[in-house]
């Protein structure tokens, strides 16, 4: 009798197969499922062969992708640089403007207080030859008044001058009288 899988059987047998059946299957089945240790050898071999060639074709295929992302890597660089060459040179255009833009309105800014300043300085100007007219007259009035003062006091003081010599004569003249008796 053929080996037979005695689980397998006893399986067959209570699920409710005939155990001629049963026994058939059994039979059927342990004879498929017997391999030598031949089989066994040739399929580990034939299995390491096609591991090893899968794993090099999947590694052929990391090293064409890997190489089709850095050619893609730096086809993307290239546009980011030339990206950002053109973003900087806008920027650098647009700077440039600004500063434009900039300088004209310090230069107009400029030329307006320059023109402010001028007419405060011409108003000044005129208030100071204003100040110095008024001052001009002012001690010009001085002048006149002192002038006039100085006079006054120079006629008092030959009056008073005047004033004293008739003193001194009127005391003078009896003294030289009574001297002249002696």
């Amino acid at each position: 009798m053929a080996t037979m899988i005695t689980e397998v059987y006893d399986a067959f047998l209570a699920g409710g197969a005939p155990e001629i059946k049963a026994r058939k299957a059994a039979e059927a089945l342990s004879s498929e499922s017997l391999s030598t240790k031949g089989d066994i050898v040739k399929t580990e071999g034939r299995l390491t062969r096609d591991i090893a060639a899968a794993e090099g074709r999947l590694n052929q295929k990391i090293a064409e992708v890997r190489e089709a992302l850095l050619g893609e890597i730096a086809t993307v660089e290239k546009r980011l640089n030339h990206k950002i060459d053109a973003v900087k040179e806008e920027l650098d255009h647009k700077i440039d403007a600004v500063k434009e833009e900039l300088n004209h309105k310090i230069d107009a800014v400029k030329e307006e207080l320059d023109h402010k300043i001028d007419a405060v300085k011409e108003e000044l100007d005129h208030k100071i030859d204003a100040v110095k007219e008024e001052l001009s007259g002012a001690i010009s009035a001085l002048d006149k008044k002192l002038t006039h003062e100085i006079y006054g006091i120079k006629q008092s003081m030959a009056v008073v001058k005047t004033l004293l010599l008739l003193i001194v004569a009127a005391q003078v003249i009896p003294l030289l009288k009574a001297l002249s008796v002696i």
